[in-house]
Protein backbone atom coordinates (compact mmCIF):
# COMPACT_ATOMS: atom_id res chain seq x y z
CA UNK A 1 0.00 0.00 0.00
CA UNK A 2 1.56 3.30 -1.10
CA UNK A 3 1.35 6.50 0.87
CA UNK A 4 -1.65 7.82 -1.09
CA UNK A 5 -3.60 4.58 -0.58
CA UNK A 6 -2.68 4.58 3.11
CA UNK A 7 -3.95 8.13 3.57
CA UNK A 8 -7.17 7.34 1.66
CA UNK A 9 -7.80 4.23 3.81
CA UNK A 10 -7.05 6.19 6.99
CA UNK A 11 -9.34 8.97 5.81
CA UNK A 12 -12.15 6.44 5.29
CA UNK A 13 -11.67 5.04 8.81
CA UNK A 14 -11.80 8.55 10.29
CA UNK A 15 -14.90 9.45 8.27
CA UNK A 16 -16.79 6.28 9.21
CA UNK A 17 -16.11 6.48 12.93
CA UNK A 18 -16.59 10.25 13.14
CA UNK A 19 -19.98 9.87 11.49
CA UNK A 20 -20.88 6.88 13.69
CA UNK A 21 -20.03 8.68 16.95
CA UNK A 22 -21.82 11.86 15.92
CA UNK A 23 -24.95 10.11 14.62
CA UNK A 24 -25.20 7.72 17.59
CA UNK A 25 -24.55 10.56 20.01
CA UNK A 26 -27.28 12.80 18.57
CA UNK A 27 -29.90 10.07 18.33
CA UNK A 28 -29.12 8.77 21.84
CA UNK A 29 -29.19 12.29 23.27
CA UNK A 30 -32.67 13.03 21.90
CA UNK A 31 -34.14 9.54 22.38
CA UNK A 32 -36.41 9.19 25.42
CA UNK A 33 -35.20 5.71 26.46
CA UNK A 34 -31.60 5.48 27.67
CA UNK A 35 -29.11 3.50 25.61
CA UNK A 36 -29.41 0.46 27.91
CA UNK A 37 -33.17 0.29 27.40
CA UNK A 38 -34.05 -2.06 24.51
CA UNK A 39 -36.93 0.26 23.62
CA UNK A 40 -34.35 2.63 22.16
CA UNK A 41 -34.12 0.38 19.08
CA UNK A 42 -37.73 1.11 18.27
CA UNK A 43 -37.44 4.78 19.25
CA UNK A 44 -34.73 5.38 16.62
CA UNK A 45 -35.94 5.36 13.01
CA UNK A 46 -33.63 3.00 11.11
CA UNK A 47 -33.84 4.72 7.72
CA UNK A 48 -33.26 8.21 9.13
CA UNK A 49 -30.39 6.94 11.27
CA UNK A 50 -28.63 5.08 8.44
CA UNK A 51 -29.28 7.92 6.00
CA UNK A 52 -27.70 10.45 8.35
CA UNK A 53 -24.78 8.12 9.07
CA UNK A 54 -23.98 7.54 5.37
CA UNK A 55 -24.48 11.21 4.48
CA UNK A 56 -22.16 12.47 7.24
CA UNK A 57 -19.53 9.82 6.47
CA UNK A 58 -19.48 10.87 2.79
CA UNK A 59 -19.30 14.59 3.63
CA UNK A 60 -16.45 14.04 6.09
CA UNK A 61 -14.58 11.72 3.72
CA UNK A 62 -14.68 14.06 0.70
CA UNK A 63 -14.08 17.17 2.84
CA UNK A 64 -10.87 15.60 4.14
CA UNK A 65 -9.80 14.80 0.57
CA UNK A 66 -10.47 18.33 -0.67
CA UNK A 67 -9.16 20.32 2.28
CA UNK A 68 -6.59 17.80 3.56
CA UNK A 69 -7.30 18.16 7.30
CA UNK A 70 -4.21 16.27 8.47
CA UNK A 71 -4.39 16.89 12.19
CA UNK A 72 -7.86 18.36 12.61
CA UNK A 73 -9.69 15.33 11.17
CA UNK A 74 -8.40 13.00 13.89
CA UNK A 75 -9.24 15.40 16.66
CA UNK A 76 -12.69 15.95 15.21
CA UNK A 77 -13.15 12.18 15.44
CA UNK A 78 -11.95 12.32 19.06
CA UNK A 79 -14.37 15.17 19.76
CA UNK A 80 -17.35 13.25 18.38
CA UNK A 81 -16.36 10.19 20.41
CA UNK A 82 -16.17 12.28 23.58
CA UNK A 83 -19.60 13.73 22.80
CA UNK A 84 -21.11 10.27 22.37
CA UNK A 85 -19.27 8.94 25.43
CA UNK A 86 -20.49 11.82 27.59
CA UNK A 87 -24.09 11.20 26.49
CA UNK A 88 -24.00 7.53 27.48
CA UNK A 89 -21.83 7.49 30.63
CA UNK A 90 -23.98 10.02 32.46
CA UNK A 91 -26.97 7.65 32.16
CA UNK A 92 -25.25 4.40 33.09
CA UNK A 93 -24.98 3.57 36.78
CA UNK A 94 -22.62 0.60 36.29
CA UNK A 95 -19.33 2.11 37.51
CA UNK A 96 -17.26 -0.16 35.29
CA UNK A 97 -18.92 1.19 32.14
CA UNK A 98 -16.85 4.39 32.15
CA UNK A 99 -13.72 2.25 32.45
CA UNK A 100 -14.76 0.26 29.38
CA UNK A 101 -15.39 3.50 27.48
CA UNK A 102 -11.89 4.67 28.44
CA UNK A 103 -10.43 1.44 27.00
CA UNK A 104 -12.04 2.35 23.67
CA UNK A 105 -10.74 5.90 24.13
CA UNK A 106 -7.20 4.56 24.53
CA UNK A 107 -7.51 2.61 21.28
CA UNK A 108 -8.65 5.76 19.48
CA UNK A 109 -5.75 7.75 20.93
CA UNK A 110 -3.25 5.10 19.86
CA UNK A 111 -4.65 5.47 16.33
CA UNK A 112 -4.49 9.26 16.48
CA UNK A 113 -0.93 9.39 17.74
CA UNK A 114 0.47 6.39 15.85
CA UNK A 115 2.41 8.75 13.59
CA UNK A 116 4.62 11.56 14.76
CA UNK A 117 2.38 14.58 15.13
CA UNK A 118 3.53 18.12 15.74
CA UNK A 119 1.12 20.88 16.57
CA UNK A 120 1.42 23.80 14.13
CA UNK A 121 1.07 26.50 16.76
CA UNK A 122 2.34 27.45 20.18
CA UNK A 123 0.08 28.33 23.07
CA UNK A 124 0.92 31.72 24.63
CA UNK A 125 1.16 32.31 28.36
CA UNK A 126 -2.04 34.38 28.34
CA UNK A 127 -4.02 31.30 27.25
CA UNK A 128 -2.69 29.34 30.24
CA UNK A 129 -3.77 32.12 32.61
CA UNK A 130 -7.18 32.29 30.93
CA UNK A 131 -7.59 28.51 31.16
CA UNK A 132 -6.71 28.55 34.87
CA UNK A 133 -9.25 31.31 35.52
CA UNK A 134 -11.97 29.60 33.46
CA UNK A 135 -11.53 26.22 35.16
CA UNK A 136 -11.37 27.83 38.61
CA UNK A 137 -14.53 29.87 37.99
CA UNK A 138 -16.31 26.81 36.59
CA UNK A 139 -15.36 24.84 39.70
CA UNK A 140 -16.52 27.52 42.14
CA UNK A 141 -19.79 28.28 40.34
CA UNK A 142 -20.86 24.69 39.58
CA UNK A 143 -20.01 23.18 42.95
CA UNK A 144 -21.19 26.19 44.95
CA UNK A 145 -24.57 25.78 43.25
CA UNK A 146 -24.58 22.07 44.11
CA UNK A 147 -23.53 22.44 47.75
CA UNK A 148 -25.79 25.44 48.42
CA UNK A 149 -28.69 23.65 46.70
CA UNK A 150 -28.11 20.67 48.96
CA UNK A 151 -28.37 22.93 51.99
CA UNK A 152 -31.50 24.65 50.66
CA UNK A 153 -33.04 21.27 49.84
CA UNK A 154 -32.48 20.24 53.49
CA UNK A 155 -30.20 17.37 52.48
CA UNK A 156 -27.11 18.37 54.49
CA UNK A 157 -26.86 16.08 57.54
CA UNK A 158 -25.65 17.05 60.99
CA UNK A 159 -22.81 14.60 60.35
CA UNK A 160 -20.90 16.16 58.62
CA UNK A 161 -22.21 19.65 58.11
CA UNK A 162 -24.42 20.65 61.01
CA UNK A 163 -21.49 20.25 63.41
CA UNK A 164 -19.35 22.68 61.37
CA UNK A 165 -22.20 25.13 60.82
CA UNK A 166 -22.68 25.29 64.60
CA UNK A 167 -18.92 25.42 65.17
CA UNK A 168 -18.59 28.53 62.98
CA UNK A 169 -21.58 30.11 64.71
CA UNK A 170 -19.76 29.73 68.04
CA UNK A 171 -16.44 30.83 66.56
CA UNK A 172 -18.17 33.95 65.28
CA UNK A 173 -19.49 34.73 68.76
CA UNK A 174 -16.87 33.41 71.19
CA UNK A 175 -13.88 32.58 68.90
CA UNK A 176 -14.10 29.04 70.30
CA UNK A 177 -14.75 26.02 68.00
CA UNK A 178 -17.44 24.61 70.27
CA UNK A 179 -20.26 22.28 69.28
CA UNK A 180 -22.98 20.48 71.17
CA UNK A 181 -24.22 18.14 68.43
CA UNK A 182 -20.88 16.46 67.62
CA UNK A 183 -20.68 14.43 70.83
CA UNK A 184 -24.06 15.21 72.41
CA UNK A 185 -22.53 17.74 74.81
CA UNK A 186 -20.73 21.07 74.81
CA UNK A 187 -17.30 20.22 73.48
CA UNK A 188 -14.55 21.88 71.49
CA UNK A 189 -14.28 20.39 68.01
CA UNK A 190 -10.52 20.42 68.61
CA UNK A 191 -11.07 17.69 71.19
CA UNK A 192 -12.08 15.49 68.24
CA UNK A 193 -9.87 16.87 65.45
CA UNK A 194 -7.16 19.49 65.93
CA UNK A 195 -7.79 21.79 62.96
CA UNK A 196 -6.78 25.42 63.62
CA UNK A 197 -6.85 25.97 59.83
CA UNK A 198 -10.60 26.64 60.23
CA UNK A 199 -9.80 30.11 61.53
CA UNK A 200 -8.63 31.10 58.04
CA UNK A 201 -12.27 31.35 56.95
CA UNK A 202 -13.48 33.12 60.09
CA UNK A 203 -13.01 36.73 58.77
CA UNK A 204 -15.27 35.91 55.81
CA UNK A 205 -17.80 34.29 58.16
CA UNK A 206 -17.81 37.47 60.25
CA UNK A 207 -18.97 39.39 57.17
CA UNK A 208 -21.44 36.74 55.96
CA UNK A 209 -22.53 34.76 59.07
CA UNK A 210 -24.49 31.93 57.47
CA UNK A 211 -23.92 28.17 56.93
CA UNK A 212 -23.90 28.67 53.16
CA UNK A 213 -20.85 30.93 53.52
CA UNK A 214 -18.53 28.11 54.52
CA UNK A 215 -19.86 25.87 51.74
CA UNK A 216 -19.02 28.49 49.11
CA UNK A 217 -15.65 29.23 50.76
CA UNK A 218 -14.82 25.54 50.55
CA UNK A 219 -15.23 25.48 46.77
CA UNK A 220 -13.08 28.61 46.48
CA UNK A 221 -10.33 27.01 48.57
CA UNK A 222 -10.32 23.95 46.32
CA UNK A 223 -10.37 26.04 43.13
CA UNK A 224 -7.34 28.02 44.34
CA UNK A 225 -5.29 24.87 43.80
CA UNK A 226 -4.91 25.86 40.12
CA UNK A 227 -2.51 28.62 41.23
CA UNK A 228 0.24 26.46 42.81
CA UNK A 229 -0.40 23.79 40.16
CA UNK A 230 0.31 26.29 37.38
CA UNK A 231 3.42 27.55 39.18
CA UNK A 232 4.63 23.99 39.74
CA UNK A 233 4.20 23.09 36.06
CA UNK A 234 6.10 26.22 35.07
CA UNK A 235 8.92 25.46 37.55
CA UNK A 236 9.21 21.93 36.13
CA UNK A 237 9.35 23.46 32.60
CA UNK A 238 6.23 21.84 31.23
CA UNK A 239 4.86 23.29 28.01
CA UNK A 240 1.88 25.63 28.14
CA UNK A 241 -0.31 22.93 26.58
CA UNK A 242 0.77 20.40 29.21
CA UNK A 243 0.05 22.94 31.95
CA UNK A 244 -3.49 23.44 30.62
CA UNK A 245 -3.97 19.66 30.53
CA UNK A 246 -3.04 19.33 34.21
CA UNK A 247 -5.22 22.30 35.15
CA UNK A 248 -8.12 20.60 33.39
CA UNK A 249 -7.38 17.29 35.12
CA UNK A 250 -7.36 19.08 38.49
CA UNK A 251 -10.73 20.76 37.87
CA UNK A 252 -12.34 17.59 36.50
CA UNK A 253 -10.74 15.05 38.85
CA UNK A 254 -13.65 13.01 40.31
CA UNK A 255 -12.16 12.56 43.77
CA UNK A 256 -11.53 16.30 44.12
CA UNK A 257 -15.12 17.28 43.40
CA UNK A 258 -16.78 14.08 44.65
CA UNK A 259 -16.06 14.88 48.29
CA UNK A 260 -17.95 18.17 48.00
CA UNK A 261 -21.16 16.15 47.97
CA UNK A 262 -20.34 15.03 51.49
CA UNK A 263 -20.48 18.60 52.69
CA UNK A 264 -17.71 20.35 54.64
CA UNK A 265 -14.35 19.15 56.00
CA UNK A 266 -10.95 20.49 56.94
CA UNK A 267 -9.28 18.10 54.47
CA UNK A 268 -10.42 20.35 51.62
CA UNK A 269 -7.55 22.70 52.52
CA UNK A 270 -4.97 20.03 51.75
CA UNK A 271 -4.75 20.19 47.92
CA UNK A 272 -3.91 23.89 47.68
CA UNK A 273 -1.55 23.81 50.68
CA UNK A 274 0.29 20.67 49.59
CA UNK A 275 0.70 21.92 46.01
CA UNK A 276 2.17 25.15 47.35
CA UNK A 277 4.51 23.09 49.55
CA UNK A 278 5.62 21.04 46.52
CA UNK A 279 6.19 24.23 44.52
CA UNK A 280 8.28 25.97 47.18
CA UNK A 281 10.31 22.82 47.79
CA UNK A 282 11.02 22.55 44.05
CA UNK A 283 11.97 26.21 44.10
CA UNK A 284 14.21 25.62 47.16
CA UNK A 285 12.46 28.45 48.97
CA UNK A 286 13.03 27.86 52.68
CA UNK A 287 10.51 30.38 53.99
CA UNK A 288 7.71 29.31 51.64
CA UNK A 289 8.36 25.63 52.35
CA UNK A 290 8.25 26.13 56.12
CA UNK A 291 5.10 28.29 56.01
CA UNK A 292 3.12 25.82 53.93
CA UNK A 293 4.43 22.81 55.83
CA UNK A 294 3.12 24.46 58.99
CA UNK A 295 -0.22 25.27 57.34
CA UNK A 296 -0.57 21.64 56.25
CA UNK A 297 0.06 20.50 59.82
CA UNK A 298 -2.67 22.88 61.01
CA UNK A 299 -5.29 21.11 58.89
CA UNK A 300 -5.69 18.09 61.15
CA UNK A 301 -3.82 15.99 63.70
CA UNK A 302 -2.86 13.42 61.04
CA UNK A 303 -1.93 15.98 58.35
CA UNK A 304 1.77 16.09 59.42
CA UNK A 305 2.17 12.63 57.89
CA UNK A 306 1.77 14.23 54.46
CA UNK A 307 4.62 16.62 55.21
CA UNK A 308 6.71 13.75 56.56
CA UNK A 309 6.08 11.57 53.50
CA UNK A 310 6.98 14.37 51.11
CA UNK A 311 10.09 15.28 53.09
CA UNK A 312 11.13 11.62 53.08
CA UNK A 313 10.67 11.44 49.30
CA UNK A 314 12.61 14.67 48.84
CA UNK A 315 15.46 13.40 51.00
CA UNK A 316 15.75 10.19 48.95
CA UNK A 317 15.23 11.79 45.53
CA UNK A 318 17.87 14.50 45.78
CA UNK A 319 21.53 14.20 46.70
CA UNK A 320 22.14 17.92 47.19
CA UNK A 321 23.18 18.58 50.80
CA UNK A 322 21.13 21.76 51.15
CA UNK A 323 17.97 20.02 49.92
CA UNK A 324 18.52 17.08 52.22
CA UNK A 325 18.97 19.35 55.24
CA UNK A 326 15.70 21.11 54.41
CA UNK A 327 13.91 17.79 53.88
CA UNK A 328 15.35 16.31 57.07
CA UNK A 329 14.31 19.34 59.08
CA UNK A 330 10.75 19.20 57.76
CA UNK A 331 10.55 15.47 58.39
CA UNK A 332 11.67 15.74 62.02
CA UNK A 333 9.41 18.75 62.66
CA UNK A 334 6.38 17.01 61.14
CA UNK A 335 6.95 13.83 63.15
CA UNK A 336 7.39 15.79 66.40
CA UNK A 337 4.26 17.83 65.65
CA UNK A 338 2.30 14.64 64.95
CA UNK A 339 3.46 12.99 68.19
CA UNK A 340 2.73 16.12 70.22
CA UNK A 341 -0.75 16.72 68.82
CA UNK A 342 -1.87 13.10 69.00
CA UNK A 343 -0.56 12.83 72.57
CA UNK A 344 -2.49 15.95 73.57
CA UNK A 345 -5.59 14.60 71.82
CA UNK A 346 -5.29 11.35 73.78
CA UNK A 347 -4.75 13.14 77.10
CA UNK A 348 -7.22 16.03 76.81
CA UNK A 349 -9.52 15.13 73.92
CA UNK A 350 -11.41 12.20 72.46
CA UNK A 351 -8.29 10.35 71.35
CA UNK A 352 -6.93 9.38 67.95
CA UNK A 353 -9.25 7.43 65.68
CA UNK A 354 -7.01 4.39 65.45
CA UNK A 355 -10.05 2.11 65.07
CA UNK A 356 -9.86 2.78 61.34
CA UNK A 357 -6.81 0.52 61.34
CA UNK A 358 -8.47 -2.26 63.34
CA UNK A 359 -7.51 -4.67 60.59
CA UNK A 360 -3.91 -4.23 61.85
CA UNK A 361 -4.72 -4.36 65.56
CA UNK A 362 -5.44 -7.19 67.97
CA UNK A 363 -8.34 -7.00 70.39
CA UNK A 364 -7.53 -4.46 73.10
CA UNK A 365 -4.86 -2.63 71.06
CA UNK A 366 -5.60 1.02 70.25
CA UNK A 367 -2.22 2.64 69.61
CA UNK A 368 -1.07 3.70 66.14
CA UNK A 369 2.38 2.63 67.29
CA UNK A 370 1.08 -0.94 67.51
CA UNK A 371 -0.19 -0.63 63.93
CA UNK A 372 3.40 0.02 62.84
CA UNK A 373 4.74 -2.87 64.93
CA UNK A 374 2.12 -5.27 63.55
CA UNK A 375 2.88 -4.21 59.97
CA UNK A 376 6.55 -5.02 60.56
CA UNK A 377 5.55 -8.38 62.04
CA UNK A 378 3.25 -9.27 59.15
CA UNK A 379 3.99 -7.24 55.97
CA UNK A 380 2.07 -9.70 53.75
CA UNK A 381 -1.12 -8.48 55.43
CA UNK A 382 -0.50 -5.02 53.97
CA UNK A 383 -0.66 -6.41 50.43
CA UNK A 384 -3.82 -8.34 51.28
CA UNK A 385 -5.53 -5.30 52.80
CA UNK A 386 -4.59 -3.03 49.88
CA UNK A 387 -6.50 -5.19 47.42
CA UNK A 388 -9.37 -6.53 49.53
CA UNK A 389 -11.70 -5.59 52.34
CA UNK A 390 -12.99 -7.58 55.29
CA UNK A 391 -16.04 -8.48 53.18
CA UNK A 392 -13.79 -9.74 50.42
CA UNK A 393 -15.22 -7.39 47.78
CA UNK A 394 -13.29 -5.51 45.08
CA UNK A 395 -14.18 -1.96 46.14
CA UNK A 396 -10.56 -1.02 46.78
CA UNK A 397 -9.45 -2.25 43.36
CA UNK A 398 -12.17 -0.22 41.70
CA UNK A 399 -11.25 2.77 43.86
CA UNK A 400 -7.65 2.50 42.64
CA UNK A 401 -8.87 2.64 39.05
CA UNK A 402 -11.06 5.67 39.81
CA UNK A 403 -8.05 7.46 41.30
CA UNK A 404 -5.43 6.47 38.70
CA UNK A 405 -7.38 6.33 35.42
CA UNK A 406 -8.07 10.11 35.36
CA UNK A 407 -4.29 10.51 35.66
CA UNK A 408 -3.56 8.06 32.85
CA UNK A 409 -1.92 5.76 35.44
CA UNK A 410 1.08 8.09 35.18
CA UNK A 411 1.85 8.00 38.94
CA UNK A 412 3.12 4.42 38.45
CA UNK A 413 4.69 4.82 34.99
CA UNK A 414 8.26 5.62 35.89
CA UNK A 415 11.78 4.24 35.93
CA UNK A 416 12.63 6.43 38.92
CA UNK A 417 11.99 4.10 41.87
CA UNK A 418 12.10 6.92 44.41
CA UNK A 419 9.00 8.49 42.87
CA UNK A 420 7.01 5.45 43.94
CA UNK A 421 7.39 6.87 47.46
CA UNK A 422 4.82 9.47 46.42
CA UNK A 423 2.26 6.64 46.43
CA UNK A 424 2.72 6.05 50.17
CA UNK A 425 0.00 8.48 51.35
CA UNK A 426 -2.43 6.85 48.92
CA UNK A 427 -1.52 3.41 50.26
CA UNK A 428 -1.45 4.33 53.95
CA UNK A 429 -4.50 6.60 54.13
CA UNK A 430 -6.81 5.16 51.47
CA UNK A 431 -5.93 1.52 50.80
CA UNK A 432 -4.63 0.00 54.02
CA UNK A 433 -7.55 0.88 56.35
CA UNK A 434 -10.69 -1.22 56.26
CA UNK A 435 -12.80 1.87 57.03
CA UNK A 436 -15.04 1.94 53.97
CA UNK A 437 -15.16 5.71 53.53
CA UNK A 438 -11.39 6.01 53.13
CA UNK A 439 -11.52 4.24 49.78
CA UNK A 440 -14.49 6.14 48.40
CA UNK A 441 -14.19 9.17 46.10
CA UNK A 442 -17.28 10.80 47.63
CA UNK A 443 -15.64 11.39 50.99
CA UNK A 444 -12.88 13.63 52.30
CA UNK A 445 -10.06 11.12 52.64
CA UNK A 446 -8.67 11.53 49.11
CA UNK A 447 -7.74 15.20 49.50
CA UNK A 448 -4.34 14.47 51.00
CA UNK A 449 -3.26 11.67 48.67
CA UNK A 450 -4.51 13.25 45.42
CA UNK A 451 -1.88 16.05 45.35
CA UNK A 452 0.86 13.40 45.68
CA UNK A 453 -0.59 11.42 42.77
CA UNK A 454 -0.89 14.60 40.71
CA UNK A 455 2.68 15.64 41.51
CA UNK A 456 3.97 12.17 40.57
CA UNK A 457 2.02 12.38 37.31
CA UNK A 458 3.62 15.71 36.44
CA UNK A 459 7.11 14.41 37.15
CA UNK A 460 6.57 11.21 35.16
CA UNK A 461 4.80 13.01 32.31
CA UNK A 462 7.86 15.19 31.92
CA UNK A 463 10.01 12.08 31.36
CA UNK A 464 7.72 10.54 28.73
CA UNK A 465 8.72 10.76 25.08
CA UNK A 466 6.90 11.83 21.93
CA UNK A 467 3.62 10.14 21.19
CA UNK A 468 3.52 8.31 24.52
CA UNK A 469 3.37 11.67 26.27
CA UNK A 470 0.65 12.92 23.91
CA UNK A 471 -1.38 9.72 24.27
CA UNK A 472 -1.28 9.58 28.07
CA UNK A 473 -1.78 13.32 28.47
CA UNK A 474 -4.88 13.25 26.29
CA UNK A 475 -6.11 10.03 27.89
CA UNK A 476 -5.82 11.62 31.33
CA UNK A 477 -7.88 14.71 30.66
CA UNK A 478 -10.50 12.81 28.62
CA UNK A 479 -10.77 10.03 31.24
CA UNK A 480 -11.07 12.62 34.02
CA UNK A 481 -13.99 14.17 32.15
CA UNK A 482 -15.74 10.86 31.44
CA UNK A 483 -15.35 9.44 34.95
CA UNK A 484 -16.49 12.79 36.33
CA UNK A 485 -19.56 12.67 34.07
CA UNK A 486 -20.54 9.24 35.40
CA UNK A 487 -19.84 9.97 39.05
CA UNK A 488 -19.91 13.65 40.00
CA UNK A 489 -22.21 15.08 37.30
CA UNK A 490 -24.64 12.19 37.65
CA UNK A 491 -25.12 13.27 41.28
CA UNK A 492 -25.73 16.91 40.41
CA UNK A 493 -29.42 16.67 41.29
CA UNK A 494 -29.72 18.85 44.39
CA UNK A 495 -30.83 21.95 42.49
CA UNK A 496 -33.64 19.88 40.97
CA UNK A 497 -34.57 18.55 44.42
CA UNK A 498 -34.75 22.09 45.75
CA UNK A 499 -36.69 23.62 42.86
CA UNK A 500 -39.18 20.75 42.87
CA UNK A 501 -40.31 21.51 46.45
CA UNK A 502 -38.98 25.05 46.82
CA UNK A 503 -41.99 26.56 48.63
CA UNK A 504 -42.20 23.79 51.23
CA UNK A 505 -38.43 23.55 51.77
CA UNK A 506 -38.08 27.33 52.15
CA UNK A 507 -40.90 27.35 54.66
CA UNK A 508 -39.26 24.62 56.77
CA UNK A 509 -35.80 26.16 56.59
CA UNK A 510 -36.97 29.67 57.47
CA UNK A 511 -38.99 28.29 60.38
CA UNK A 512 -35.91 26.54 61.76
CA UNK A 513 -33.65 29.55 61.19
CA UNK A 514 -36.09 31.84 63.02
CA UNK A 515 -36.25 29.81 66.23
CA UNK A 516 -34.90 32.12 68.98
CA UNK A 517 -31.14 31.80 69.42
CA UNK A 518 -31.38 31.24 73.15
CA UNK A 519 -33.59 28.18 72.65
CA UNK A 520 -32.13 24.70 72.62
CA UNK A 521 -33.08 22.59 69.60
CA UNK A 522 -32.95 18.84 69.02
CA UNK A 523 -33.37 18.28 65.31
CA UNK A 524 -33.57 15.39 62.88
CA UNK A 525 -30.31 14.91 61.03
CA UNK A 526 -31.30 16.81 57.85
CA UNK A 527 -32.88 19.69 59.76
CA UNK A 528 -29.93 20.29 62.07
CA UNK A 529 -27.91 22.52 59.73
CA UNK A 530 -30.77 25.00 59.35
CA UNK A 531 -31.18 25.07 63.15
CA UNK A 532 -27.44 25.22 63.87
CA UNK A 533 -27.03 28.97 64.50
CA UNK A 534 -27.36 28.77 68.27
CA UNK A 535 -25.31 27.64 71.27
CA UNK A 536 -27.36 24.46 71.81
CA UNK A 537 -28.34 22.13 68.99
CA UNK A 538 -28.44 18.33 69.18
CA UNK A 539 -29.08 15.45 66.82
CA UNK A 540 -32.46 13.81 67.37
CA UNK A 541 -31.11 10.65 65.74
CA UNK A 542 -28.11 10.39 68.09
CA UNK A 543 -28.85 12.16 71.37
CA UNK A 544 -29.56 10.29 74.58
CA UNK A 545 -29.27 13.21 76.97
CA UNK A 546 -31.12 16.06 75.28
CA UNK A 547 -34.54 14.73 74.39
CA UNK A 548 -36.16 17.56 76.37
CA UNK A 549 -34.89 20.54 74.39
CA UNK A 550 -36.99 23.69 73.98
CA UNK A 551 -37.76 22.76 70.38
CA UNK A 552 -37.89 19.36 68.66
CA UNK A 553 -37.73 19.25 64.84
CA UNK A 554 -39.00 15.95 63.41
CA UNK A 555 -38.39 14.95 59.79
CA UNK A 556 -41.47 13.14 58.48
CA UNK A 557 -39.81 12.30 55.15
CA UNK A 558 -38.18 9.24 56.72
CA UNK A 559 -39.65 6.21 58.55
CA UNK A 560 -38.21 7.07 61.98
CA UNK A 561 -40.14 10.36 61.94
CA UNK A 562 -43.41 8.58 62.66
CA UNK A 563 -42.16 7.11 65.97
CA UNK A 564 -40.44 10.36 66.95
CA UNK A 565 -43.63 12.32 66.35
CA UNK A 566 -45.71 9.86 68.37
CA UNK A 567 -43.28 10.09 71.28
CA UNK A 568 -43.57 13.89 71.60
CA UNK A 569 -47.30 13.94 70.95
CA UNK A 570 -47.63 11.68 73.99
CA UNK A 571 -45.53 14.08 76.07
CA UNK A 572 -47.81 16.62 77.74
CA UNK A 573 -44.97 19.14 78.03
CA UNK A 574 -44.83 19.61 74.26
CA UNK A 575 -47.15 21.16 71.73
CA UNK A 576 -47.03 21.28 67.93
CA UNK A 577 -46.31 24.82 66.71
CA UNK A 578 -45.72 24.02 63.02
CA UNK A 579 -46.62 21.09 60.81
CA UNK A 580 -46.23 20.38 57.10
CA UNK A 581 -47.77 17.02 56.36
CA UNK A 582 -45.30 14.44 55.12
CA UNK A 583 -42.35 16.77 55.72
CA UNK A 584 -42.02 18.44 59.07
CA UNK A 585 -43.34 18.68 62.61
CA UNK A 586 -41.97 21.25 65.07
CA UNK A 587 -42.66 20.74 68.77
CA UNK A 588 -42.16 23.45 71.39
CA UNK A 589 -41.77 22.93 75.12
CA UNK A 590 -44.59 24.58 77.04
CA UNK A 591 -42.10 25.56 79.73
CA UNK A 592 -39.86 27.50 77.34
CA UNK A 593 -39.95 31.29 77.58
CA UNK A 594 -37.87 33.35 75.12
CA UNK A 595 -35.20 35.58 76.63
CA UNK A 596 -36.12 39.24 76.70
Amino acid sequence: MNIKQKLTFENAIVAIFTSLFLTAGLFTFFAKPTFIDKNIFGAINTFIYLGMFVFLAAVIFFSNLVFDFKIARKFIMLGTFMFYAAVVVVDEKNPFFAIGVCVVLLAILCFIFKDDMKFPFKIPKQVVISAAVIFAVYFVVFFSIQSVSKYLALRTPIYDFGIFAQMYYNMGNTFLPDTTCERDMLLSHFAVHVSPIYYVLLPIYFIFPHPMTILICQTIVLALGVIPLSLLCKKLKLSNLATIIFIAIYALYPALSGGIYYDFHENKFLPVLLLFLFYFMEKENLLGSCIFALLVCMVKEDAPIYVAFFAFYYFIAFKDKKKRILAGGLFITAVLYFISVTTMLSMFGQGVMSYRYNNFLQSGETSLFMVIINIIKNPALVINEIFTTTNGDTSKLFFMIQMLLPLGFMPVITKRYERLLLLLPFILVNLMPDYQYQHDIYFQYTYGSFPFLLYASILNFKDLKGNTRKTLGTLSVCAAFLVCMQTVYARATYLDFYLEDKAVLDDIRITLEQIPEDASVTAATFYGAAASQRPEMYSLNHTKEHLDSDYIAVDMRYPEGKDQRAKYEANSNYEIVKEIEGYFVLFKSKSYTPAT
